[in-house]
């Protein structure tokens, strides 16, 4: 299917064609494809310096949704009176959301369903299931560290076996060596069939940043970067290891390799998260939903989080469940998960999207440096609910309560998690194979092909760039030399020539009277802790990354010139 105007205003945008991206967002609009579409105008027309035009983008986009952040934003920065009031746009819908399903599924032409059904002999096909788990590695701090190999543990140890379901796993790339060999011990230990998508080293040093999905050049150099608040700054760089992370974590390359294998085995096909655990009730409820009614081809089974997993033992009273859904499929379905979405934007909602499922998914804006999300798939539409099931615990309880500040944290929790977790892997790939003759991680033969089209004058997109890296290293020629001893408070050993940079989640325990022993506060940041932050001056990481910043732009400067 063709792009929407939305989708080829966004497309435009990414690559700094901002006016051909305002007329798509425009013609969005007027075909009323979304209203975050008043956004993303605002925000083009912010970047052409269109304030006046801009503002009235963002007042439209109050309108639809109040609380839509970087229009607050900009207006309450050029102190423009919105035309509304702010609100809470997720808390301000106050239908269950299994019920929402439930609602928009009762609209589908069941007869229409069912004569396909019955048409391709599928009711002489015995209704099979097979379950294939997929165990991907632990991202701390939103994972604590081992809780993967944990919960496999407490499922094969308290999930019953179930008639006429199969149950496998996927071991997904797990990059720890000494992780993935105590994964793999537990399987086998308890005769467990599984598929190992393994993690290649030499694979993944191939793989290159997606500098593409920056707006502008040197974006992250930018003021408008440095306004954006710590969220969107942590998805710009999430968006950068965008094929790094879909290698790695391999989100929905493994779902797809599950989905494919399952319907191998069985009529009915659940791809599903690691962590997932079925109670007797609940498994009992999908298969009777399922049976009852098999002419849907998907079914949304509600996930419910857990603070401990102990409590699932007892089959008693369910949690309510209210977090994002798993996917069962029937054998004769086509469409796979879209494996061009990553890890933390949305991998499994994309399908949602593209099946037409309603779910606070729905008020989730696109971003200029998301990928493009499919339009209606030919199978959208043809879905019903099926029982539910529990979602184990992640071993960082304060990232589990049903409100929506733990939701907002462990968003933004994963995004740091992944940047970490990959720079990480780089280090450790890269401290092991370093040639210390050569540069690490740039090629001198393609800075010496853009030196010698920079000098010839020919190239009006090189010299753009160029120009911003002579621009950062003369900014750069104004800042005082750094020290160690620049910082504004003293390390815990007294002496300002130590490093000196707190733990970033601990804090002083506020019942004793010297603060000591520290307690972690999940989720919550110490003051200054934060790259370019204002009270980041108080410590030495901003300081120490303008060194590297600063040298690198002054190097490249230096040889171009």
């Amino acid at each position: 299917m063709s792009k929407t105007a939305f989708a080829k205003g966004n497309q435009l945008f990414r690559e700094n064609k901002l006016e051909e991206a305002i007329e798509e967002y425009k013609k969005s609009l007027n075909k009323k494809e979304t209203y975050f579409a008043y956004e993303n105008l605002g925000m083009a027309l912010e970047l052409l310096n269109k304030s006046k035009e801009a503002g009235s983008a963002y007042q439209e986009s109050l309108k639809i949704n109040g609380g839509a952040k970087r229009a607050i934003k900009f207006l309450e920065k050029n102190k423009i009176k919105p035309q509304v009031k702010f609100e809470n746009d997720l808390e301000s819908k106050n239908i269950h959301p299994v019920e929402l399903i439930k609602k928009y599924s009762s609209y589908i032409d069941c007869e229409a369903l069912k004569n396909k059904y019955y048409s391709k002999g599928l009711d002489k096909v015995d209704d099979t299931f097979c379950l294939v788990r997929i165990i991907g590695n632990d991202l701390y701090p939103r994972h604590k560290k081992g809780q993967s190999r944990k919960n496999i543990k407490f499922i094969l140890e308290n999930e019953p076996e179930y008639s006429g379901l199969e149950k496998m796993w996927i071991v997904n790339r797990i990059f720890d060596k000494k992780e993935r060999n105590e994964i793999i011990k537990v399987l086998k230990k308890y005769k467990q069939d599984f598929i190992e998508i393994k993690f290649d080293e030499s694979e993944y040093k191939k793989i290159p940043f997606d500098t593409d999905s920056l707006p502008t050049p040197w974006f992250l150099n930018t003021e408008k970067y440095q306004n954006l608040s710590d969220a969107e700054k942590n998805r710009v760089l999430t968006s950068l290891y965008r094929y790094k992370n879909n290698y790695v974590m391999n989100n929905n390359g493994a779902r797809n390799v599950a989905l494919i294998e399952a319907k191998k085995r069985a009529k009915w096909a659940l791809p599903w998260d690691g962590n997932c655990y079925l109670t007797p009730d609940a498994w009992q409820a999908i298969q009777r939903d399922v049976t009852t009614t098999p002419w849907y081809s998907h079914f949304v089974v509600p996930m419910a989080r857990v603070l401990s997993n102990n409590d699932l033992i007892n089959n008693e009273n369910p949690p309510d469940p209210v977090e994002e859904p798993q996917l069962i499929f029937r054998k004769d379905t086509l469409e796979l998960f879209n494996e061009e979405f990553c890890y933390g934007r949305r991998p499994k909602v994309e399908l949602f999207w593209a099946l037409g499922i309603p779910g606070k998914w729905d008020r989730w804006k696109d971003e200029p440096w998301d990928q493009v999300r499919r339009n209606a798939l030919n199978e959208a539409k043809q879905f019903a609910v099926a029982g539910w099931v529990a979602r184990l615990y992640s071993g960082m309880g304060s990232l589990e309560k049903d409100t929506r500040e733990s939701f907002l944290n462990r968003g933004q929790i994963r995004q740091e998690a992944i940047v970490a977790t990959l720079r990480e892997i780089d280090k450790q790939i890269g401290g092991c194979t370093a040639n210390k003759k050569a540069l690490q991680f740039y090629k001198l033969e393609n800075i010496a092909n853009i030196r010698k089209i920079y000098i010839s004058g020919c190239d009006s997109k090189i010299k753009k760039y160029v120009d911003v890296i002579i621009k950062n290293a003369e900014d750069a020629l104004t800042r005082s030399p750094y020290s160690v001893i620049d910082k504004t408070t003293f390390p815990p050993s007294g002496d300002k020539q130590d490093y000196w940079h707190p733990a970033p989640y601990w804090w002083p325990d506020p019942s004793k009277k010297n603060g000591l022993p520290y307690i972690r506060k999940d989720g919550e940041r110490v003051p200054g802790t934060r790259m370019y932050d204002q009270d980041s001056e108080k410590y030495d990481r901003t300081r120490v990354q303008r060194v590297f910043d600063d040298s690198t732009s002054l190097m490249l400067a230096w040889y171009m010139t």
